[in-house]
């Protein structure tokens, strides 16, 4: 029995270690690409990220909106509130650079923009905005809508982008306190 105690005791440390080693790559591809540093903005609103500079113009809860199909009028599902959040972009890129999108409340739980589920009639759905850069002819999206508990208040959104190369954001992060 004393022999099985004394090889788990090496062995744990052991396996640590190797794990350790072996994941050196992961790790520091997380630490250079992945987003953690937060950008907040300057005195006149600005949050600026390697020639790209966001600020939030507009949020604003939606009480009532036009089903887009009957013409109807569409309120949230009962217990729910919609928010609306507007940005401008000021950026110097040839290139359009997409963000993801993410809102953070006052008791730090995080929020998407629903895909399909639930339907927001009349709201565009859109997973990221445009951060930097627009496709020719093309109007930059720049407007985003939440679903969020009834009663839960935005305190933050978050622009964020994995992505590599110059249209990455590489690990910071827009952070704009509403």
């Amino acid at each position: 029995m004393r022999a099985h105690r004394a090889a788990l005791v090496l062995l744990v440390p052991a396996l640590a270690a190797l794990g350790w080693t072996v994941s050196a790559e992961a790790r520091d591809g997380w630490w250079v690409r992945e987003p953690h540093r937060a950008v907040l903005p300057g005195a006149e609103g600005w949050a600026a990220i390697e020639g790209t500079a966001v600020r939030l113009v507009e949020l604003s809860r939606v009480e009532e909106l036009t089903d887009s199909f009957t013409g109807e009028p569409w309120h949230p599902p009962e217990g729910y509130d919609v928010w609306r959040i507007s940005i401008e972009v000021r950026s110097d890129l040839e290139e359009v650079r997409y963000c993801d999108v993410r809102l953070l409340d006052g008791e730090g739980r995080v929020f998407t923009t629903p895909g399909q589920v639930p339907d927001i009639p009349g709201a565009p759905v859109m997973s990221s905005l445009s951060c930097g850069g627009a496709e020719e002819g093309t109007e930059p999206s720049t407007e985003a809508w939440f679903v969020l508990p009834e009663g839960s208040e935005p305190a933050r959104l978050d622009l964020t982008s994995s992505r590599t190369g110059e249209l990455g954001l590489g690990p910071e992060l827009f952070a704009l306190p509403l």
